[in-house]
């Protein structure tokens, strides 16, 4: 006669059996846990695109009106175009734009500051706040943060949303390289690092000396 399993059998096999359904659910969450970096860092990733990534096809053109910070003798005057300034220094010029409440352009500006102390005798580099018109600062932020940062080459504010709409800028920072004639020839958008920038400028010299007009 087949004998019947004891009631304290029948509850070992149960949870026996609850333990190994449990055992799948907690390898689930241990696998979401390993993901959760990796979601993370995607995120980050997404951020920085959105805030840095910012120069479109096909922009980069005009000029607009803007007013010193500091530097006003590099620039030609106090209140200037951007024209004015291309035909004020004769040489390369790169076009910075940032603003005062700007991460990316806070982790970039000393890298620029460090290329401008390198090469300042043959490149005009400048720094243009167009945060305000972006919701990335203020000009009180902007202030603060170039002298934060023992920023000393030349800064000014645009007066107006002008190169936001010409140059087609969604984001900060964004970086614009004109040769000694006033050409554009190479864009940059997002963080540029300071190893980066040293070979963009290097290269911006050495197309200038060749392609200058008399």
């Amino acid at each position: 006669m087949k004998r019947r399993p004891s009631r304290g059998a029948l509850i070992a096999g149960r949870t026996s059996r609850q333990a190994q359904g449990r055992r799948p659910f907690r390898d689930r969450r241990r696998k979401k846990t390993a993901r959760a970096p990796w979601i993370a860092g995607a995120f980050a990733v997404a951020l920085i695109a959105l805030i840095g990534f910012s120069i479109r096809d096909g922009a980069g053109g005009g000029t607009f009106s803007m007013t010193a910070y500091q530097g006003a003798e590099q620039l030609g005057g106090t209140s200037v175009s951007l024209d004015d300034v291309k035909a004020f220094a004769g040489k390369p010029l790169v076009l910075n734009f940032w603003g005062g409440s700007c991460p990316p352009c806070r982790a970039e500006m000393p890298g620029f500051q460090s290329v401008y102390e390198r090469h300042a005798d043959d490149i005009l580099m400048l720094g243009v706040d167009i945060g305000p018109f972006l919701g990335l600062g203020t000009r009180s932020s902007a202030i603060r943060l170039l002298d934060e940062l023992g920023i000393t080459y030349p800064a000014a504010y645009a007066t107006d949303r002008d190169p936001v709409r010409q140059f087609q800028i969604t984001g900060l920072p964004a970086t614009y390289f004109f040769d000694a004639n006033g050409d554009l020839v190479d864009t940059a958008g997002g963080f540029i690092d300071e190893r980066t920038l040293e070979s963009r400028v290097r290269e911006l010299i050495g197309t200038s000396a060749a392609s200058v007009v008399p």
